[in-house]
């Protein structure tokens, strides 16, 4: 493997495990408001608005670095180009697939 490919490999490593922590923010936002909401019923505390807004906050830290990505050929923002798109699987300047 040449320095490239081993750079551009460590990247997309990089990568999926910015995406991993999206999902595992996103997926336990849900187990958070659940967890909030029966707290409510049981012991009569309002915590629901707290628990989104601090589920929102940490969902939206989470994914900067995610939406921040620079695409390990053109080393422009993988998601970020002449058109916003967040849900690509192709670099928006140089067409690099997402994992290539």
């Amino acid at each position: 493997m040449t320095r490239e490919s081993h750079a551009r490999a460590r990247a997309w490593r990089s990568a999926r495990a910015r995406l991993r922590l999206v999902v595992v923010v996103g997926v336990s936002g849900i187990v958070v408001v659940f967890g909030a909401g029966m707290l409510e019923g049981i012991w009569n505390v309002n915590v629901g608005n707290g628990a989104l807004l601090g589920w929102g906050v940490a969902f939206f830290v989470a994914n900067m670095p995610l939406a921040l990505l620079r695409c390990p050929r053109c080393g422009e923002r993988f998601f970020y180009g002449p058109r916003f798109s967040g849900i690509t699987d192709r670099c928006l300047h140089c067409g690099l697939r997402w994992g290539e």
